[in-house]
């Protein structure tokens, strides 16, 4: 699920002359109800009965944020596409919906979901500086407007359906 910010949600709290990137906290707060309401339809069956989702809200380099939503359909049917013009027109926005269904699908899902923030490169010239990797990673890593408002209200930035929790196991040889 991509943000729209053409969502008259976000229009209608905008100064005259305002965008969408200049109210970024107006950006989060919407995007966080239009995801309550996607995960509440999905959970009640909108595309089928729903074993297990998990998901992650990544945010873009432009403003806008977008969710990353994986689940487990018991039963699969004919609105799984990656492309639903259902979803699509309900919310305003692009959804992207896939079923994962394999091993593999699952491996790499989670690897993408989890990959952590984005970076940038940034020159400091004029100054020596001592080589510290916790600075440099402070210094390197980028947090858009968006993201700084949904971590500052507090806003949880992925969620599952499920807790899984491990169990330690002993195996006597």
């Amino acid at each position: 699920m991509t943000c729209n910010p053409n969502w008259p949600e976000i229009k209608e709290n905008l100064r005259p002359g305002e965008k969408a990137s200049d109210r970024p906290d107006i950006v989060a707060r919407v995007f966080m109800q239009k995801l309550k309401t996607l995960n509440k339809d999905l959970d009640e069956g909108l595309l089928g009965i729903v074993a297990a989702r998990i998901h992650v809200v990544e945010y873009q380099k432009r403003i806008l944020s977008h969710k990353g939503k994986v689940w487990d359909n018991a039963k699969i049917n004919q609105w799984d596409v990656p492309y639903n013009p259902f979803l699509s027109q309900k919310y305003d926005c692009h959804i992207n919906v896939e079923v994962c269904a394999t091993n593999k699908a699952v491996k790499y899902i989670y690897k993408y979901v989890y990959k952590g923030s984005d970076m940038t490169t940034i020159t400091i010239e004029g100054e020596e500086i001592q080589a510290n990797e916790i600075l440099q990673y402070l210094l390197g890593r980028y947090i858009s407007p968006v993201e700084a408002c949904m971590r500052l209200f507090g806003f949880p930035t992925q969620g599952s359906s499920h807790a899984v929790v491990n169990l330690p196991i002993h195996l006597e040889v």
